[in-house]
């Protein structure tokens, strides 16, 4: 909290000192309606598809505690590794947002289609990478956690299958980003409530149930992650050739 704190006061005397067009201004402080609205429509479908990820991982949390304190141990030490591929591959898709909201507005759609396959080759070749490379050297950065035999030999069978695979959940994030980039948010927002949630829920109910194991249990991230971006791929280019119909040809 207070690291967050400072940083926040930091910034915001970096904003009062700028001299550029991010200058911040207390007396032009003001709500604009127009914007607000439109950060609220753009906002809200996000929150609540950050929200679905929360809830489905609480369920998965409360099928992995049945496996007893070790098994938690070593999932809780892979899922600190997986956060470095995480967050490396979603700088990614936040780009993806920025870059097609550009090149949209500027009716530059070529460069959407070069945007998108750059992104996901990106993603998938950094993503991939890191996974396995983690996965490769699991029992040594596992010990910086743990020392527990058990826990480590449980952590590196969930970075087997969730680490070497998370570059599938980045690629989803990608495919939302730039569906957000053209406009679109609602629709994204159902799919990946389906299919990271709903879809998880009706995996641990039936699959897990009948398959009791932490493979069948961490293959639910891999299945979810690839079906949502395939889903969600689909439905960009549908967006996507939409978007080009009802705002004109192309800009020279």
């Amino acid at each position: 909290v207070m690291s967050q704190a400072v940083s926040a006061v930091l910034v915001t005397v970096c904003l009062f000192r700028e001299k550029g067009i991010v200058r911040l201004s207390m007396k032009d402080l003001k709500i604009h309606w127009g914007k607000f609205w439109k950060i609220l429509q753009i906002g809200v479908p996000a929150g609540l598809q950050g929200v679905a990820f929360s809830i489905s991982n609480v369920i998965v949390q409360a099928s992995l505690n049945g496996f007893g304190k070790l098994a938690m141990a070593g999932a809780t030490a892979a899922g600190n590794l997986e956060n470095f591929v995480s967050q490396a591959t979603n700088a990614f898709s936040l780009a993806a947002i920025s870059f097609t909201a550009q090149n949209a507005g500027a009716k530059k759609y070529k460069r959407i289609n070069g945007v998108f396959w750059r992104i996901a080759l990106l993603v998938t070749v950094i993503g991939a990478g890191m996974g396995v490379g983690i996965y490769l050297a699991g029992p040594e950065l596992l010990r910086i956690y743990t020392s527990t035999p058990e826990s480590i030999d449980a952590g590196l069978e969930k970075l087997s299958i969730v680490a070497t695979t998370h570059f599938l959940g980045s690629l989803m994030q990608a495919s939302a980003g730039m569906l957000k980039g053209l406009g679109s948010t609602t629709i994204p927002m159902a799919i990946t409530l389906f299919g990271t949630c709903v879809g998880r829920i009706l995996y641990i109910s039936t699959v897990f149930q009948k398959y009791h194991t932490l493979t069948t249990l961490y293959a639910i991230y891999p299945i979810s992650w690839g079906g949502t971006a395939i889903v969600l791929t689909l439905f960009f280019f549908f967006v996507f050739a939409r978007y080009k119909k009802r705002h004109g040809p192309e800009e020279s």
